[in-house]
Parts: C-alpha cells; structure tokens; sequence
C-alpha cells in the first residue's frame, strides 16, 4: 500500500481517494482529485509542522496535536471513503468524530449565547450589528464591520443539564445522517460491483 497523502488529517492513499470519488463522480474527475489532493499533501504536512513550530515558541500548549485545517474536498468524500473498506471507514470515523466534537461545543456555546440573551445579560446578534453599522460613521470603519465583530461580553452560564442533552440531540442527529450517508455508497458499491459481474457472465 503507498503513503496516506496526510497520515494526520486526510489519512487515505489516492488509490483509495479515486476510489471513493468514482462513487459520486466520474472516474476522470475522481482521479484528477486524488491526484491533486496528493500532490498538495507534502506541503500541507510541511506547513502544519511550521506552524506548530510558531505555535510553541509562542507558548501555546499541546501544539503536536493542533491540526492544520488546510484540506478542502467534497462534502461527500469522507462518508464515500467509509464505505470502501472496513479499515478506510475506521479511519473516516476518526475524522468525523474530531468534527462532531466540534458540533457538540458550538451548540453549547449557541445555546449559552441565547441564554444570556433571554436573560437581558448580552444583546442579540442583530441588534449588535445594528448598534454597530448605526456607529460606523466613517468609511473604514463600516469596512472593518465586513471583517467581522468582536464584543466582550459577560461569562456565559454554565451548561444546564438541557443545554447538554439538546447538544448531544445535536450530536446525535449528524451521526445517524452520516451512517445513512455511507450505508448510500455502499449501495451503490454493490449494485456496480453486481453489475461488473453480470457483464462478466454474459461475456
């Protein structure tokens, strides 16, 4: 088997890539995908190794673990790479729990939001932009409004028990979307796999 293109964040090898691709688009394009998204993987490593080097020196702790977030690829690719294979699909697991971690703590932090804001504790988004575009009298700063927003506002409350099970609700709903996702190219794995063999006999 050759190298996973990032043994770190896109742990696949092109031939698995390509693979995966041809369930959900044609062959010449899913092979023009892999072939680019391996060609960029030795500079992605390198960058993320620079840059967890500027992380440490900056004093930033646990920085061998932080990932690099630089690969963009098709919605589908990682539920497509889970059905070709037990051990691709172990792997795509992997993935897809870092980022349903990532689920779990956005909705807790939407949901503290909303309670200081029911509260009176934190104006809501819209009247903040709306304090703020009323504010920016002057060109650049209706420019940097575009950038973005940063307010400080008071701690959020600490979760409440329905917070938490509303988050895992969250959770949960994107894990059974996923097992249909994968169970779909499967699917389609076996009915092009049963149609090869047909063609096979009647040759």
């Amino acid at each position: 088997m050759t190298e996973f293109i990032d043994p770190e964040e896109l742990p696949f090898t092109e031939d698995e890539v390509f693979h995966a691709g041809c369930l959900f688009l044609p062959a010449d394009t899913a092979r023009a995908m892999a072939t680019h998204l391996g060609q960029l993987g030795p500079g992605v490593i390198v960058s993320r190794d620079e840059r967890r080097a500027t992380w440490r020196v900056a004093g930033m702790v646990e920085t061998q673990w932080m990932p690099l977030h630089a690969w963009s690829y098709p919605a589908d690719l990682l539920p497509a790479l889970a059905s070709v294979s037990p051990d691709a699909a172990s792997r795509a697991q992997f993935l897809t729990e870092a980022r349903w971690q990532g689920v779990y703590r956005y909705a807790i932090v939407r949901l503290q939001q909303e309670a200081l804001e029911a509260a009176g504790l934190m104006p809501s988004r819209a009247e903040l932009m709306q304090r703020a575009t009323a504010a920016a009298v002057t060109k650049k700063a209706k420019r940097q409004l575009k950038v973005g927003l940063v307010v400080q506002g008071p701690p959020p409350p600490s979760p409440t028990t329905a917070m938490v099970v509303a988050a895992h609700a969250a959770v949960a709903a994107e894990r059974v979307q996923w097992s249909e996702h994968v169970e779909r190219f499967r699917a389609v794995g076996r009915s092009r796999g049963a149609a090869s063999a047909h063609a096979d006999e009647t040759s």
